[in-house]
């Protein structure tokens, strides 16, 4: 488009800053079109479901952010809005809580690296994971992302919120897990079976 706004500005020899401002306008639209375009690829490239992989369509951290969302804004309109517990306690444990789930989360997700496997449930799992927080718990990023849940809710004094974390982790359960676990035993079996009997789904 500069080429078109600058035979604009001299066939309007009388009118530069009009021609100049509608150039601007034009190309800061152009450029908005083009970053929506981006994140739409992205977001679509995020929610596409391989063949090999336990077919999972939506993203499992925006699970749990809809529906803390959803809590807190709740509290606006309903009671109780409150915990009824000293401000101070109520944001040391809820850093406490989110600190050790984000800290769970990085540690599941760069072993995943550095295994070179995909992190995503939507792509394909190219080995199973039994070392590091794996020894521990089947799904610590779940749990990490339950935790930091949990830790927001209780920063933000958000009981309702907090409340819904067992609906949350139902959906989790049933929508995602279950859908991995079949996954991984139709592709890896005997090995994922006998992982899966030695170490606890959540903790």
């Amino acid at each position: 488009m500069p080429g078109i706004c600058a035979a604009g500005d001299l066939a309007n020899p009388l009118m530069p800053s009009v021609t100049t401002a509608s150039c601007q306008g034009a190309t800061a639209g152009i450029s908005a079109q083009q970053s929506m375009l981006v994140w739409e690829h992205r977001l679509e490239m995020s929610m596409a479901v391989e063949p090999d992989s336990a077919g999972v369509r939506f993203p499992p951290p925006f699970v749990y952010l809809g529906a803390l969302l959803l809590g807190l804004a709740t509290e606006r309109f309903v009671t109780p809005r409150s915990f009824g517990i000293d401000w101070r306690l109520l944001v040391a444990t809820g850093a406490l809580l989110s600190v050790a789930g984000a800290a769970m989360m990085l540690a599941a997700a760069g072993l995943f690296r550095r295994l070179g496997t995909n992190v995503s449930p939507s792509q394909p799992t190219t080995l199973i994971a039994t070392t590091g927080p794996y020894r521990w718990t089947r799904n610590p990023m779940y749990l990490g992302m339950a935790l930091i849940y949990a830790g927001l809710a209780i920063g933000f004094d958000g009981p309702i919120a907090f409340a819904l974390l067992p609906l949350v982790l139902i959906a989790i359960q049933t929508q995602v897990i279950a859908r991995e676990e079949r996954y991984l035993e139709a592709k890896f079996g005997d090995d994922y079976r006998n992982y899966k009997a030695e170490v606890r789904r959540w903790l």
